[in-house]
């Protein structure tokens, strides 16, 4: 077989020290023989804008992308995969001939988390989506594409949540998808039960909404997954971790042109892999 030529790849966010991305990617690279590398791309800037510019001249391959430019490093790129431009954000981004292609594996990554859960069908579900940043909008997109109709989204910032609203065609106030700043959602919704609560942000559940939120029966898909504080909810609690590698690998499959067989199979040995 005739080796391949080192390639860089990397995460590109903003205090990102945590990521498990760089061990999850050199895994894949030796599992498949693979000369490349993967980087931690962690800067200040809060527009990305310059380091896009630096990519470009080193020859980055590509790269995913996270808190705080999945939606910002748009408007930066050359073309977007209907991956992203339907879910109004970027997580992934790769390079071809000196062009700047976004993609959304986050999505990958949700809809496989749903299916080993076996919960495909989500049309007559309560669902609240908390936060609306990149993450959130690719949930929403999630559900929009599952035909959900009773759709929250809940956000601190007045601004981002608006641009949400803005991105997707919707008031904020009728049809299937209803919006509200946190501050205003105990007052506008009262004790609502929710079937699904897809959390967007670092903070857990438990510390957003009142545990009469909560049937015996809601999932609470946690996206953020280094924290450990969510026992009140552990017993429901899904996402995280196995959402953060199957678009991973979904990720490498683009990056490398490879293909892998048995996404759950590979998914569990990771996991096993990165949780020590």
């Amino acid at each position: 077989m005739t080796r391949q030529e080192a390639k860089i790849f990397g995460i590109l966010g903003g205090g990102i020290s945590y990521s498990l991305s760089p061990q999850i990617f050199r895994i894949l690279f030796d599992k498949f023989g693979l000369p490349h590398g993967y980087y931690l791309f962690d800067i200040a800037e809060k527009n990305p804008g310059k380091f896009i510019e630096s990519a470009k001249l080193l020859g980055v391959s590509g790269f995913n992308v996270t808190v705080p430019f999945k939606c910002s490093i748009m408007s930066h790129l050359d073309t977007l995969h209907r991956t992203a431009s339907d879910s109004h954000s970027v997580n992934l981004v790769k390079a071809h001939n000196g062009s700047l292609t976004g993609y959304n594996t986050d999505i990958f990554g949700i809809r496989e988390v749903f299916r080993e859960m076996g919960l495909s069908a989500c049309a007559n579900k309560r669902i609240l989506i908390i936060g609306a940043g990149g993450t959130g909008r690719t949930a929403l997109r999630f559900f929009q594409s599952k035909r959900a109709r009773n759709i929250t989204i809940v956000n601190r910032s007045r601004r981002r949540l608006g641009s949400l609203l803005q991105a997707f065609g919707f008031d904020g106030s009728s049809g299937t998808v209803r919006a509200y700043e946190s501050s205003r959602l105990k007052t506008k919704l009262g004790d609502a039960e929710w079937d699904i609560v897809f959390n967007a942000t670092p903070v857990p559940t438990e510390q957003i909404i009142p545990s009469s939120s909560f049937s015996p029966d809601s999932v609470i898909f946690e996206a953020a997954y280094r924290s450990n504080r969510r026992s009140s909810l552990a017993d429901r609690t899904v996402g995280g971790i196995d959402m953060l590698i199957y678009q991973a690998l979904r990720g490498f499959e683009i990056f490398t042109a490879s293909k892998i067989k048995d996404y759950d199979a590979l998914k569990t040995e990771i996991k096993r892999s990165v949780a020590k």
